[in-house]
């Protein structure tokens, strides 16, 4: 049997007859190995959160790979979603890279940011409540 290489990825490291891991941490937009920097709200002064929306990077590669993961395990898989960087608008330094902080302004739209990643994966029924900072 022909396997796509994705697919022998996920048996070594998810199946009970690869390593078994039942961990995993989801990056909430970009990351380092992300091909480039995003987030799910990159609207300037978007306070409400209007145009934040999951990117082609969680519904074609994330979501389908985390499902197929949890196919292949025989264990629950417990995953978490963190964030990399919070969009370059809520930052002093107006970019999602570099030695920025969040504005204190923005501290609230920020959680709900988060907030906005957890109901959106829940609907695909992934990460339920479970974050961690960077």
């Amino acid at each position: 049997i022909f396997l796509l290489p994705v697919t022998v990825l996920l048996l070594v490291y998810y199946s009970e007859e690869g390593s078994e891991y039942n961990i995993g941490r989801i990056n909430i937009g970009g990351c380092d190995f992300s091909d480039r920097p995003y987030t799910y709200c990159d609207t300037a002064g978007d306070v409400n959160l209007d145009t934040w929306d999951l990117a082609q990077d969680d519904i074609l590669y994330k979501i389908p790979y985390i499902k197929m993961a949890q196919d292949v395990s025989n264990k629950k898989i417990l995953l978490y979603g963190s964030a990399w960087s919070a969009p370059g608008w809520m930052k002093s330094n107006n970019q999602v890279y570099g030695q920025g902080y969040l504005l204190p302004e923005y501290y609230q739209v920020w959680a709900d940011y988060h907030l906005k990643f957890l109901n959106a994966y829940k609907v695909q029924k992934l990460v339920r409540n479970n974050l961690c900072t960077t």
